[in-house]
């Protein structure tokens, strides 16, 4: 009779700072519940934080390995950074402290993989939820369902297409590139066009997370306007990177991928991200 093959391992990586109990006991009961075993939780500290008793604290099921890295106040990229290079699993994800996992998205995106192995990610649809207070447990006052199917790897050219706990990507395609820590917003843009460009992504509507944004006019318009601003740094960093890897000219890079896009309303200034 055969032997069923062991699940690959998937490494969860949480940024977190100062004292977010709420926060992490939720992320906690994201993680913990989890249908997809094995797990590696990384949760990366920027700066002091209450994850350690936070942890020590929880009933970590079976199947879970927990680790608390701590580190100086250096920002989120450089938090992003110390879980890439300690990540053991055959499959990384983000997963920030104050969104959502539905019990299926480990399986989901991990059994995605698994059926597209020269896949080198995966992701699937979330729901943006507006929340009246930036507090754990805050009333949800609008809900949208967040999800853009991508006709090729080119669209990270324009946009980015997703929330950064929806996507699960392979370890291996990961050699040198790390998140840029000059950028303070979209960070994770960048590293996206770096390990995805030119590479297979699947995708499913299947809806397996939630992340929250602020339900104030105000703050969103803030928010926006950050995120306008580090549109502009992605492209100069994109160019930059282009450059400085010896790959094509960023002119011909954005011409082929608007070839491949063709649908140039996927392109459109308000379909991209504010969350």
């Amino acid at each position: 009779m055969p032997v069923a093959e062991t699940p690959a391992l998937l490494t969860i990586i949480t940024r977190t700072y100062g004292q977010r109990e709420g926060f992490l006991q939720a992320a906690a009961a994201s993680v913990f519940g989890q249908l997809h075993r094995p797990i590696e939780w990384l949760i990366v500290e920027d700066g002091p934080s209450a994850a350690g008793e936070v942890i020590a604290a929880a009933d970590v099921p079976e199947g879970i390995a927990v680790r608390v890295l701590t580190n100086p106040k250096l920002g989120r990229s450089a938090a992003a950074n110390r879980g890439l290079d300690e990540a053991t699993g055959a499959a990384i994800m983000f997963f920030d402290d104050d969104d959502e996992l539905f019990p299926n998205h480990g399986s989901c995106l991990m059994d995605l993989l698994e059926r597209h192995p020269l896949a080198a990610g995966a992701y699937s649809a979330a729901i943006e939820a507006e929340r009246a207070t930036e507090e754990p447990g805050a009333q949800i006052t609008a809900e949208k369902i967040h999800f853009r199917p991508m006709a090729s790897s080119g669209l990270l050219l324009r946009a980015n297409p997703f929330p950064i706990q929806a996507v699960v990507f392979r370890r291996s395609c990961v050699f040198h590139q790390r998140f840029d820590t000059r950028l303070d917003a979209l960070e994770d843009w960048l590293f996206w066009t770096e390990i995805f460009l030119e590479r297979d992504l699947v995708w499913t509507p299947e809806i397996t997370s939630r992340f929250y944004v602020p339900a104030s006019k105000a703050v969103r318009k803030r928010r926006l306007k950050s995120h306008r601003d580090a549109e502009r740094d992605y492209s100069m960093q994109a160019e930059a990177l282009f450059a400085e890897r010896g790959l094509w000219r960023w002119g011909e890079v954005v011409a082929h991928a608007d070839r491949q896009l063709g649908d140039l309303a996927l392109l459109a200034r308000s379909e991209l991200d504010i969350a």
